[in-house]
């Protein structure tokens, strides 16, 4: 039987992801074009998870089958670095391509729409039908084995597919979880969304006038460096609660960021809302 704390655990977990989509609603819900924005916001993240699987499956096969296998179990490093990689790119050309197709069908306001826009594909993130990393279906369904766990079912009524062995590893697996267990991925996933918008803020106030090196390369750079160390720190051999307290200070560190992003771009560019 499980108790308590597993469930408060995960229902917090499942009840701020719901939150953050609340958030993006109220904030953003009066801005010109919230709509529109949202449903390329929604095209974005496709976009993203994209040419993440491009980019895996590019690197993988320059290295070929067997190099490949060799790199990602020379250090636990690899796997994070690589995935960092893949989804950077994914990030970056997101955040050049969709206000692009905005521009183009006159749908973005500047100043609002790639703020808009890159939350919303953060957003996205939270909803991954992917199975990408943690997402809200990930707590959700968490949730439903633990309550499957506390009925005490029949084997028979696991289905088949289902053997005792396997089903008590699932039960020992849940039965040795902690509070923050579930908490820490939870922030772990929220700052990975609130990067997005980021991503766009940054690319379109602070780097889009200037060459390719600076509007393309620097931005893949800084987000690569900052989303392989999200993922390293999940390799941390340390309490949850540690992660998590490492993870809110990340996640403190992009507010830092995007307000001296707002504040960089106000200096320069008058922000343009139609009347």
């Amino acid at each position: 039987m499980l108790d308590s704390i597993f469930f408060i655990d995960v229902g917090l977990s499942i009840l701020f992801s719901v939150g953050y989509f609340t958030i993006y609603f109220l904030k953003y819900r009066k801005t010109p074009g919230f709509l529109s924005a949202t449903l390329w916001g929604i095209g974005g993240y496709f976009a993203a998870n994209a040419i993440y699987n491009v980019a895996l499956i590019v690197i993988a096969s320059i290295l070929g089958d067997a190099n490949w296998e060799a790199l990602l179990g020379s250090s636990t490093l690899i796997a994070p670095f690589i995935t960092a990689f893949a989804m950077a790119c994914g990030a970056v050309f997101a955040a050049h391509f969709i206000p692009k197709m905005q521009k183009r069908r006159n749908k973005y306001v500047e100043g609002v729409t790639d703020e808009v826009t890159g939350f919303m594909v953060g957003n996205s993130f939270i909803a991954s039908p992917f199975g990408q990393d943690v997402s809200l279906m990930y707590f959700i369904q968490m949730l439903m084995t633990g309550i499957m766990i506390n009925s005490n079912p029949a084997l028979e009524d696991l289905g088949e597919n289902i053997a005792q062995e396997i089903w008590n590893e699932i039960v020992a697996l849940f039965t040795s979880m902690k509070l923050f267990d579930n908490l820490h991925l939870l922030v772990f996933m929220l700052v990975m969304a609130y990067s997005y918008m980021i991503v766009f803020k940054m690319i379109h106030r602070l780097f889009i006038n200037n060459k390719t090196v600076f509007k393309i390369v620097v931005p893949l750079m800084i987000t690569w460096s900052f989303m392989f160390i999200m993922y390293a720190i999940t390799l941390l051999n340390v309490a949850s609660f540690v992660k998590l307290i490492i993870y809110l200070v990340m996640g403190a560190f992009l507010w830092f960021v995007n307000n001296y992003i707002d504040n960089q771009w106000k200096t320069n560019v008058e922000v343009i809302i139609p009347q």
